[in-house]
């Protein structure tokens, strides 16, 4: 954060913000995994904290972008839950980047939910909206590859609803029996 206060143009802050904040991400798993090494992760903690974070050092404190936490606790292996961490960081930070840029005000809402042996992550956000030729699956954009990989190793898949704004949603099995069930199938 301090490297990103200190650069010289746009895109190197930009690019040094988008690092700090997934280092961040990871951090906080790696925090709470820290308490007990055997612990479930509580995804939604770990998205508030995130939120709460990128509230103080990517969002402008002039109070124009309301960031938000709703749904349930869900409990993941460590693995998952940085997986997730991540995930959440780059669709906030694409979010803030591409959605609501140019926009006055806005909102960005992160949900998690479990059903039905699923979990749905969740980032919405109530910007501008996709540019009428897009797809996820031409996009070069980073964070979306980023994104689209974390998916497919959650063994899950994003897709994006374009509705006042944009929300990506990505979709993964609920497994139940522990960190080795994180891993690839052979």
């Amino acid at each position: 954060r301090m490297q990103a206060r200190r650069a010289d143009g746009e895109e190197s802050r930009r690019a040094l913000t988008r690092i700090a904040a997934r280092l961040y991400a990871v951090a906080q798993v790696h925090a709470s995994r820290s308490e007990d090494a055997e612990a479930q992760i509580n995804l939604r903690d770990v998205a508030r904290q995130i939120l709460e974070q990128m509230g103080q050092s990517v969002v402008d404190s002039d109070g124009r972008i309301h960031l938000e936490v709703q749904g349930m606790d869900v409990l993941l292996p460590p693995r998952a839950a940085t997986s997730c961490a991540l995930i959440v960081t780059e669709l906030v930070l694409n979010a803030l980047e591409h959605g609501l840029r140019n926009q006055p005000q806005g909102s960005i809402i992160v949900g998690v939910e479990e059903s039905q042996g699923r979990v749905q992550l969740s980032v919405m956000d109530n910007g501008s909206g996709l540019p009428p030729d897009f797809s996820l699956a031409a996009s070069s954009n980073l964070g979306l590859t980023i994104v689209q990989t974390l998916a497919e190793d959650l063994h899950g898949s994003i897709n994006l609803i374009e509705r006042e704004g944009v929300t990506a949603v990505v979709t993964f099995p609920r497994l139940l029996t522990g960190e080795e069930a994180w891993t690839k199938p052979k």
